[in-house]
């Protein structure tokens, strides 16, 4: 028990031990340590030395400073005592003319823009007057170079004057094809926004390549600034967005030099090209496609034209197919003539026209609108065709004449069949169309049957109907909101009143066979007309009947007069038109 104490007293003891020696290893430093120790201080040294040296360098240069500014001071002090002396002598020539010029070219110009020319003149004098005056004054001052000096000094100060106060007044007008827009404070303002402005527009108009270049279609002119309003940047991006008469870079497809549609690729344009070849690659049944191709000179060109000439596919394409009428539109420009424009568009004169169709196209000038109107043909496709194939005989049509119809009347008699064949050969056609044929061998084998017409040679008589219907009252009469077809006082009112003084005569609106001619209850004295497509009109309220059953009248035939019989209010007539036995508008059968 007693050695385990021991044991452990000892062990203790040799932990202390090793505990004392590592804190006294640490507390000696290594070599690597006393190196990098001396390192850092050797650095410390260096960067102190280089804080001097650079303290010391800032410190000659301010006493440099120091030594100019006390130079300049010093001259300073010399220049302003030169000028007391020459102020108490008074002014120089030089100076009165400088500060006279200087005041006059501060005044506005506000008739800049007329007398531009004049104003280039001026200054181009003045340069000339500068140069003289400076060999003037290098002589005049030969000797005393101060002089000279104050005198160049006032002409430099007086040409400044004058090109500020102009550059102050003036602005830049930016024009569109000639059409002004707006007004800006230098070119820049409008240059930086043109490629935006650009591809904005193109991006709205399906890809259109739409493009605005300076000193082509968007050109700049200086003028007065007087009562001009200047634009931002939004206003001008706006204004130059939101046009309609843009012009953009597109494609034509040409047949013989002549224009038939535009689009805005040359890719859609190869595509409608190649479209409508392949619309007639399919022959007929039996036959083989020996051959396709143009039947004329097609090409694909580029060309500036409004954004509104430019087609869509679809419209182009049914345009090659079938062709038809194209409207174009162009601004004219600088050294273009009426002539040419049409020239360049294969139009003729006559279908073009100003942005005011009242306008004449010969009075046009650069940057007006001008519409043109094209008829176009369809792009020409050429087959060849060979093989053997069935095809339709078509069925003759014989007409016969006959008394038994009356002239402009006819009959089918008889039917048309087509009858049926088969040919071997070749067969040349455009656009579908057969133009030739060489055919070798054909074998009927359904005889057509020909189509019979029977056509009256009788002249129809007065009497006979025309199927139209003539007012019965030839004038001084009047329909009022209660003699109108339709419900009246809670009833129906079958027919019109034309409302006359007794005794007008009335006139039969068809020619037809009388089947009434008397008192027929309500109507009182009535006269009803049987037409020949079995319709009938009905004149009630008459005075005096000039007609009996059975007898046949003509259109326009006195039959009648207006009175007052039968349930009436005061003289008219009442016209009734009746179709399958019932009353109908007479309005909708009178022509």
């Amino acid at each position: 028990m007693e050695q385990r104490q021991a044991n452990k007293v000892d062990n203790k003891d040799n932990n202390l031990q090793n505990v004392e020696n590592m804190e006294k290893k640490q507390k000696t430093p290594s070599k690597a340590e006393r190196k990098a120790a001396q390192k850092a201080a050797g650095k410390q040294a260096k960067e102190a030395k280089k804080e001097k040296a650079e303290a010391a360098k800032k410190a000659k240069k301010q006493a440099k400073q120091d030594k100019v500014r006390a130079i300049e001071q010093k001259k300073s002090e010399a220049r302003a005592a030169k000028k007391a002396a020459r102020a108490a002598k008074g002014p120089t020539v030089w100076n009165k003319m400088g500060s006279a010029i200087a005041t006059a070219a501060a005044a506005p110009i506000y008739l800049h823009d007329r007398i531009q020319d004049a104003s280039d003149r001026f200054f181009i004098g003045c340069g000339f007057s500068l140069a003289t005056e400076y060999h003037d004054m290098r002589v005049r001052y030969k000797g005393s170079g101060a002089k000279m000096v104050s005198g160049l000094f006032a002409l430099i100060i007086m040409v400044c004057g004058v090109l500020l106060t102009m550059q102050h007044y003036t602005v830049y007008e930016y024009a569109y094809n000639g059409r002004v827009l707006g007004y800006v404070k230098s070119e820049d303002s409008v240059v930086g926004l043109l490629d935006v402005a650009g591809d904005h527009m193109s991006s709205n108009n399906n890809g259109a390549r739409i493009k605005f270049i300076a000193g082509n279609n968007v050109t700049f002119r200086k003028v007065s600034a007087a009562e001009k309003d200047l634009d931002d940047a939004d206003t001008v991006m706006n204004k130059l967005t939101y046009m309609t008469d843009i012009e953009v870079s597109a494609y034509g497809v040409y047949q013989d030099g002549k224009l038939l549609t535009v689009v805005e690729t040359r890719g859609t344009a190869d595509s409608l090209v190649k479209e409508t070849l392949a619309h007639y690659k399919k022959p007929a049944k039996g036959m083989k496609l020996e051959q396709i191709k143009f039947a004329k000179k097609v090409e694909v060109k580029q060309l500036d034209v409004m954004l509104t000439s430019v087609q869509s596919k679809k419209q182009a394409s049914e345009q090659l197919l079938k062709g038809g009428n194209i409207n174009m539109s162009h601004i004219i420009k600088e050294g273009e003539s009426i002539n040419s424009v049409a020239k360049k568009y294969d139009v003729n004169v006559k279908d073009m026209s100003g942005k005011n169709s009242e306008q004449s196209v010969n009075n046009l000038k650069p940057g007006d609108l001008v519409n043109m109107e094209k008829k176009v043909s369809p792009l020409e496709v050429r087959t060849v065709e060979t093989g053997k194939m069935s095809e339709t005989i078509p069925y003759e049509t014989e007409k016969q004449e006959t008394k038994d119809l009356y002239k402009g009347e006819s009959l089918v008699a008889q039917e048309g069949v087509n009858g049926r064949q088969i040919i071997s050969g070749t067969i040349t056609k455009v656009n579908g169309k057969e133009i030739k044929r060489n055919i070798k061998h054909k074998e009927v084998v359904v005889q057509p049957i020909k189509k019979i017409v029977k056509v009256g040679i009788n002249d129809k008589p007065k009497t006979a109907s025309s199927g139209s219907y003539a007012v019965p009252i030839k004038n001084n009469y009047v329909i009022n909101s209660n003699g109108k077809f339709g419900s009246r006082w809670g009833r129906m009112h079958e027919g019109l009143d034309f409302s006359c003084p007794t005794g007008t005569p009335i006139y039969a609106a068809d020619g037809g066979t009388i089947t009434k001619a008397g008192t027929f209850g309500g109507y009182g004295n009535c006269v009803i007309i049987k037409h020949d497509n079995g319709q009938e009109t009905l004149y009630g309220h008459c005075s005096k009947i000039n007609v009996s059953v059975g007898d046949k009248v003509y259109k326009g035939q006195v039959i009648a007069n207006v009175g007052n019989t039968g349930r009436s209010t005061g003289a008219h007539l009442h016209f009734e038109v009746h179709v399958g036995g019932k009353a109908v508008d007479p309005w909708s059968y009178i022509f």
